[in-house]
């Protein structure tokens, strides 16, 4: 028979109700003369955010990725990475050999062993996948961080580096650290949550950046 209307929900929207119904096309418009209706949409369908994205730095042309074809794509390089929690075991980053030099992502991780996420969980892994990450296998350029044949000098930040947990070490020292493990860019996807001023943070990055002059904080 024809196709009939049929409630799949209804739900309280504030002094309103929400109700979602599947019904014939051509019978939609005349939901426009019941008078306690107050506006129709269809039920969107979502879409990832932020998934397929590699373009928009390098072009900012759909799909087009001229650093890539240029070769620049981390190779022979490590990033210090000052954040919170890397997951070692994210597809992003997992190897059979330890971490250190052998490992085919995480040149060191300090200063000590990766240890629980604390802090802002799982910060540091979703910062170091946009930045280096890589899952082998893949063969999706959605599963690249922008330099993905990079390594990465981590610092834990629940670790008592900088401010984190723990003691806090003065920033120049820990960014010192990474430069010792072969680290010459210096990533820090953090900052203080009230300050704009001249601080310490700031006076370390400068007496680093003076002291070591190849590398770029």
């Amino acid at each position: 028979g024809s196709l009939q209307s049929l409630v799949l929900a209804i739900e309280p929207a504030g002094e309103s109700l929400f109700v979602a119904a599947e019904m014939p096309l051509d019978k939609v418009g005349k939901l426009k003369d019941v008078p306690d209706i107050f506006f129709v949409e269809e039920i969107d369908e979502p879409q990832a955010r932020d998934h397929s994205t590699n373009w928009i730095g390098q072009s900012n042309v759909l799909d087009s990725t001229p650093i890539w074809n240029a070769g620049l794509t981390g190779t022979g390089q490590i990033v210090g990475i000052i954040d919170w929690s890397l997951v070692p075991t994210h597809c992003c980053f997992s190897d059979v050999n330890p971490i250190g030099p052998l490992h085919r992502k995480i040149a060191a991780y300090l200063p000590t062993v990766p240890g629980a996420p604390g802090g802002f969980a799982d910060h540091g892994t979703t910062v170091s996948s946009i930045l280096a990450g890589e899952a082998p296998g893949q063969g999706d350029p959605n599963f690249r961080g922008v330099a993905y044949n990079a390594k990465l000098v981590f610092h834990d930040m629940n670790q008592g580096v900088v401010g984190g947990s723990g003691t806090p070490d003065l920033l120049r020292n820990t960014l010192t650290a990474a430069h010792n493990a072969g680290a010459r860019l210096h990533n820090n996807s953090w900052g203080s949550a009230s300050v704009t001023n001249y601080t310490n943070w700031c006076r370390d990055v400068d007496i680093f950046s003076r002291t070591f002059e190849d590398d770029i904080v």
